[in-house]
């Protein structure tokens, strides 16, 4: 019984680590008081180039360093129309997702014209090592303990360094930030590269960490997902690290009951839809998250 529940809250974790990688990395962003509602779009094209390059050079490692940089070339733009040019904040990233999903659909296709689909399993990162729960033995990767290290680490920097001091300050009072000689836009944006980066990094975590293909639109919502556990943690580490492992888990409770909901009427709809049902039902339920002062607003002021 008890190796039963550990298996199955092992499951939810590992389901999780995409969402939570992607969600430290969003926690940065949201504090230094701008919004990412492109962590959709950014993941997106993380997983694709990190596919491609992998399968294409056949080094898992090209693969990861290229979906990286696709992220930070990706957010680089994002950053730019909203830090620098004040462009609409939630227009900015419905066009940012749209891009990378056309961009990523019609590459695919491409790719697709010359593989065979018996050669487009793309090399992937083996297990760190095993865990034997009973009867299931459960391969542990890399990004999985990538995403537990990075909860306590982004709590500390943030909490407890000049950098974090930097971000909260312009995320809360950003022109008096700018008095004290912190350039408010360069600290915004150096937060938004990081953030593009770690999203795809967790897109990465999904093709060439996990299921090692990439399928398109494959993200499936987990950038807007991300972001809902960072208001449900109240932008805080630790609080949106407890968000998106209940959403992995609330994965793994979907996949145990598809198992049975065949013979329920409307069941099988139910179970998919469940992970996303929890997540409304925690937004629904939390206690008002506290933003940062200046979270979304616009700076104004004059830099050099």
């Amino acid at each position: 019984m008890l190796s039963a529940i550990l298996l199955f809250l092992l499951t939810g974790v590992i389901m999780g680590t995409p969402l939570l990688i992607m969600a430290m990395g969003g926690v940065v962003t949201e504090r230094s008081g701008t919004l990412n509602l492109g962590l959709e779009g950014t993941m997106l094209t993380g997983a694709f180039f990190s596919y491609y390059i992998a399968i294409t050079t056949g080094n898992v490692w090209y693969g990861l360093i290229g979906g990286m940089v696709s992220g930070i070339v990706l957010a680089f733009f994002h950053g730019l129309a909203m830090i620098y040019w004040n462009t609409n904040q939630v227009v900015t990233a419905v066009a940012i997702n749209m891009v990378a999903l056309g961009l990523t659909n019609t590459l695919m296709g491409n790719f697709s014209k010359t593989t065979s689909a018996g050669n487009n399993i793309s090399p992937g990162f083996d297990a760190l090592f095993k865990i034997n729960l009973g009867e299931a033995i459960i391969g542990v990767n890399w990004f999985l303990v990538l995403a537990i290290i990075m909860i306590p680490l982004t709590w500390f920097v943030i909490q407890k360094t000049t950098v974090g001091l930097a971000i909260r300050a312009v995320g809360e009072y950003p022109t008096a930030a700018a008095t004290m000689g912190i350039r408010v836009r360069r600290v915004r944006m150096l937060c938004f590269l990081y953030t593009g980066a770690i999203s795809a990094l967790a897109g990465a975590a999904l093709t060439i960490g996990d299921v090692r293909v990439f399928i398109n639109n494959m993200t499936a919502g987990k950038g807007f997902i991300a972001f809902a556990c960072i208001v449900f943690g109240r932008y805080t580490a630790l609080g949106t690290a407890f968000g998106a492992i209940v959403f992995g888990i609330s994965e793994a409770i979907r996949n145990y009951i598809q198992i049975f909901a065949w013979s329920i009427p409307g069941g099988y709809m139910t179970a998919i839809m469940m992970p996303y049902i929890i997540t409304l039902l925690l937004l629904i339920f939390s206690k008002k998250g506290v933003a940062p002062k200046s979270w979304a607003i616009p700076y104004e002021g004059d830099e050099d």
